[in-house]
């Protein structure tokens, strides 16, 4: 409870000073936590990096306020599919939607992008996690053991979002049939 309301003052403090450079970057950076929080059912906050970072199980995106525009970052935002052309950035994993203005927010369809980063961020953390676990030699000899190598396959491939040598039919399909969950 403390370290939640220590979090609340920083955003608070936050909002405070962008609000005595910039009324309408404020007015712009509120309006997304608005939107942020009325997409998603749970979510947090917290200041790094000189914004605001929101997590809804992972960490999907940030508000941050510059001189004469605010910016919705996403983390693995190279990963979304950009069918409405407003993503912007090169780098190797950071994309953004820059608002200069409210009427952006809806503009630049910033709600479907938010929900676009926290699934591509999911997949991301799905992924590392699964890489870093990885499958013990253990619970591969026992899939052996068991004659369930391709059921264990299925499991591993999908919790990394690949189909390495089975079809993603196939895998759920395996899946199903021995009751192993991801």
């Amino acid at each position: 409870d403390t370290i939640h309301n220590m979090t609340k003052k920083s955003v608070q403090a936050l909002l405070e000073d962008i609000r005595l450079v910039s009324e309408q970057n404020y007015e712009i950076v509120e309006a997304v936590r608005a939107l942020v929080k009325k997409s998603f059912e749970t979510t947090s906050e917290e200041v790094k990096y000189g914004g605001i970072l929101f997590t809804s199980g992972v960490q999907f995106g940030g508000v941050f306020s510059y001189k004469a525009h605010v910016t919705v970052e996403f983390g693995s935002g190279s990963k979304i599919t950009d069918t409405f052309g407003f993503l912007e950035g090169t780098g190797k994993g950071r994309r953004h939607v820059k608002l200069m203005s409210v009427a952006q927010i809806n503009d630049k369809k910033l709600a479907q992008y938010l929900s676009l980063a926290l699934h591509a961020s999911r997949q991301d953390d799905l992924g590392n996690s699964a890489t870093q676990s990885s499958m013990s030699p253990m619970s591969l000899h026992r899939c052996r053991s068991l004659n369930l190598r391709s059921a264990c396959h299925a499991a591993f491939c999908m919790s990394l979002g690949t189909t390495v040598n089975l079809k993603r039919e196939k895998q759920r399909s395996l899946l199903r049939r021995t009751s192993w969950g991801i």
